[in-house]
This record gives C-alpha cells, sequence and structure tokens, in this order.
C-alpha cells in the first residue's frame, strides 16, 4: 500500500483514493422531550428547525477552525424526527489502527455545540432554552460483520458521467463501495451528490441501540467508542472529560446467544444540558462506582465477543466445518479460547460490581 497516492480531498487526507474507509464516527443529537414541547407549544416548530440550521452551522464552524486540513468533514447522515445524525471518516494506519487523538478532538467538537446556549421562540414574546442529550458510535471494520458502506444510486434514469463510469469498471456488485470510492477519488461529498450513503453491520445496530440509552446530561458511547477515547487520552495522562462507566444493558437484536454478551458494557460523558451541569451528588456516585482499568477490560470485552461472533460466522460458513459439534451448543464457551473462560468470569465479576451494590 506504501505507493498507493494519499487523497487531498477534505475529509479524506489520510485514506488512499481507492480505498474504501474503513472506521466511521457517528454523533447523534436530539431535544429533550420534543414531543410534548410541540403539543404544548406548536409554534416552537419554527424554533426547532431554526435550532437544527444552527447547530450545524456551529459544528461546521468549529470544524474549520479546529486546526487541521481537514475543513468541512462533518456529513450530515440523518435526519429523524427533531434528531440529526452526523458521520465522519476517521483516519487509520495500514495497520487498521485509529487516530485516537481525532476521535477525542471531534467527540469534544461535537459536545461543545450541543452546550451552546439554544434559544428558540415558543410563542409571540417568549422564549425557551432547548435541553439536549446525544451519544456516539463508532464503526470499525476489523471483521466481515462489523460494518460496510451501502451506497444507493440516485436517479439511475440520468446517469451523471461518474455513474456511468462506476456501471462500466463494476464487476461484483457486492464490491460496488470499492468502485464508487475509485471513481470519486473518496470524496464523501461528491459521493453524496449521485448516491444515498448509508452503513449495514452490526456496529451499525449496536450503536443505534446505544443512542437508545442517552439522556440529558449522559452523551453515552458505545463500548467499542469508549475504548478509543480512554486510549487516545494515554498521551497527556488525562482526558478533558470523565469517561464514566453506565452499566450493563440490554441492546434488543444485538446479543450473541450461545455463550456470548447478552449485555453490553456502556460508558457516558457527563455534559451540560441547559446551562446545568450533572448533579455533583450523582456524578460522584458513578465516580465512585467507576471501573479502575477500564480499557483492558474493554478490550477484553472486545475479543471475548468478536471470538463469539466468528463461532457463528464459521457456524453458518460452507467453506469451513461447524466448530460447534452436535449436542453441545454453547458457542464460545466450548471453544477453549485462551481469554473466553476468564472473560465470562470477568463479565460477571462486572455486573456484580454495577447492580450488586446499588
Amino acid at each position: 500500500m506504501a505507493d498507493k497516492k494519499i487523497s487531498d480531498v477534505s475529509g479524506n487526507e489520510a485514506q488512499p483514493e481507492d480505498k474504501v474507509p474503513q472506521a466511521v464516527l457517528v454523533c447523534g443529537v436530539d431535544i429533550d422531550e420534543s414531543t410534548a414541547l410541540k403539543v404544548k407549544n406548536p409554534l416552537v416548530n419554527i424554533g426547532i428547525s431554526k435550532f437544527m440550521r444552527e447547530f450545524d452551522r456551529q459544528l461546521r464552524k468549529l470544524d474549520a477552525e479546529d486546526g487541521d486540513s481537514a475543513r468541512d468533514d462533518w456529513v450530515l447522515w440523518r435526519v429523524r424526527g427533531d434528531e440529526l445524525v452526523y458521520f465522519r471518516v476517521i483516519p487509520i494506519s495500514e495497520g487498521k489502527s485509529i487516530d485516537y487523538q481525532s476521535v477525542r478532538r471531534y467527540i469534544d467538537q461535537f459536545i461543545k455545540v450541543m452546550e451552546i446556549e439554544h434559544i428558540v421562540p415558543v410563542g409571540l414574546e417568549s422564549n425557551m432554552r432547548l435541553g439536549l442529550h446525544g451519544y456516539a458510535f463508532l464503526l470499525h471494520a476489523e471483521d466481515e460483520w462489523d460494518f460496510s458502506w451501502n451506497l444507493i444510486g440516485k436517479d439511475w434514469e440520468y446517469k451523471t458521467e461518474k455513474q456511468e463510469q462506476v456501471e462500466k469498471e463494476e464487476g461484483d456488485p457486492e464490491d460496488n463501495a470499492s468502485v464508487i470510492f475509485g471513481v470519486y477519488r473518496n470524496s464523501i461529498r461528491e459521493i453524496q451528490n449521485d448516491y444515498f450513503i448509508d452503513f449495514i453491520g452490526r456496529d451499525v445496530d449496536l450503536g443505534f441501540r446505544v443512542a437508545e440509552y442517552s439522556r440529558p446530561h449522559f452523551f453515552v458511547l458505545s463500548p467499542k467508542l469508549a475504548r478509543c477515547i480512554l486510549n487516545g487520552g494515554k498521551n497527556r495522562g488525562e482526558l478533558d472529560r470523565d469517561v464514566l462507566f453506565f452499566g450493563f444493558h440490554e441492546m434488543k437484536g444485538c446479543s450473541i446467544g450461545d455463550g456470548g454478551p447478552d449485555r453490553f458494557p456502556l460508558y457516558f460523558l457527563p455534559i451540560e444540558n441547559k446551562g446545568r451541569s450533572i448533579n455533583q451528588e450523582m456524578l460522584n456516585n458513578y465516580r465512585l462506582f467507576n471501573i479502575g482499568d477500564a480499557e483492558e477490560k474493554l478490550i477484553n470485552f472486545e475479543k471475548y465477543e468478536r471470538e463469539s461472533c466468528e463461532i457463528i460466522f464459521k457456524r453458518v460458513s460452507e467453506q469451513q466445518k461447524p466448530v460447534v459439534g452436535a449436542g453441545q451448543g454453547q458457542g464460545a464457551k466450548d471453544e477453549g479460547s485462551p481469554i473466553v473462560g476468564e472473560m465470562m468470569k470477568d463479565m460477571e465479576e462486572l455486573k456484580q460490581h454495577s447492580e450488586g451494590e446499588k
């Protein structure tokens, strides 16, 4: 890969021009109790629309002023009711190592915009400050099931020149993302003009389940993202914000079964809401029960989850024999992995730590 030309297009300077980005950060923000707010104050719809435009403007302004070469890398992926969901490509090395410092910087950007005073009109002569809650998760294609780009062409009846080029070069339809990124020289902005951008995979499903646990003052993180943020704070010896354990939570449709994880360790960053910080007594309680070696625990959890996924993947693959013999049905428990037995015990201890001492 050393001879690959690196794209200088904004947002993709760390990606070879014919390389599909392998790491994506997703951040979302939603308005607290927006449904009730709109019922009580029908005119607030205008204010919410104004808030969305202002949030987008402020986010891009911070990105343009953060000192790196990426001037406008936040891509608005979805608008779900009053929720804005953004993504951005994260630099990654040849060895699939993520740029942890960039992850931390972009998370901080997003939270700073959330903590700005967002005032909206709720009537002819009154205003109110919006309360917000948010979340973030990381998509990182380390294994086949993690995530993949799903690019759907717009208006195929009247194709652009580049869309026609993609159609000519595309051999295997499953490899269309690679062809598209090559033709468009990794420019997300240009791709977005001709294609709907979406993502498919386990990381995506898990991420949006994590989002369901966000609440005021609690910026919730997926396990993989929490581990990256903790790793990114090593060089300085400290983090700008506490990364606190939020407990083990069920993720509907994401449990693996057969010995794999049925709950997932979530973490959060305490943030301001409506200009107020989280209750100090509550914050101290979370700090009291926080896990000292959280990064190591999360690394082990990822190994445990990955090995559980590998077993399922191998079991249904026609290229290899089933890993679990008939009658066993215990998945990762029966694999004899050097970490699985210890991980099962470790996870049980963490559950007791987070739940038994309440």
